[in-house]
């Protein structure tokens, strides 16, 4: 099939990823039985603004997309609801608090539970403070230098074992 004639990466000693025309449509190739199926995107932080925007175009080009926010249930839930209704089942919710280690380390059980393997963790979610710079505190600036990394780290090390593939992390 042209699934099995386009492969051309490995991950553990079989066949996990592939580039090309499937990639660009979020396909990818079961090496047991030859059926393409759907590479998987976890966006962080995808309810709202960047995040959401990221969210819609990997679905776009076809990845179902694992949606975490924190407090934005209203936006995720909306999001969700569309990108499921352009294709059936392709979009689920997982709210967390990435600052939270606890939270961040059910995230990951939550995700592998659901999900036998990660295609692209887009680490997006972020602290915003729409504060004025010139009435920016220290403390508040403090909060984004330590929350901000954090979001992005945990993640990584959490889902390591799912993730697929040379470069299935995007830093926003």
């Amino acid at each position: 099939t042209d699934c099995q004639s386009t492969v051309t990466g490995t991950c553990a000693g079989r066949i996990s990823w592939r580039m090309g025309a499937g990639f660009s449509r979020g396909l990818n190739c079961d090496p047991i039985v030859g059926l393409e199926v759907r590479k998987i995107a976890v966006v962080t932080g995808g309810a709202k603004r960047i995040g959401r925007v990221i969210a819609g175009h990997l679905h776009s080009i076809g990845f179902d997309i694992a949606l975490h926010y924190r407090n934005s249930v209203d936006s995720a839930q909306s999001l969700a609801g569309e990108l499921c209704e352009r294709r059936a089942e392709s979009c689920r919710l997982f709210e967390a608090d990435l600052e939270d280690q606890a939270q961040v380390s059910a995230l990951a059980a939550q995700l592998l539970a659901h999900y036998s393997f990660i295609d692209l963790l887009v680490n997006n979610a972020s602290g915003f403070a729409p504060t004025p710079i010139e009435s920016r505190t220290p403390a508040q600036f403090d909060n984004l230098l330590a929350s901000n990394p954090r979001a992005r780290c945990f993640p990584i090390q959490c889902l390591l074992p799912a993730l697929r593939g040379p470069g299935a992390t995007i830093e926003h």
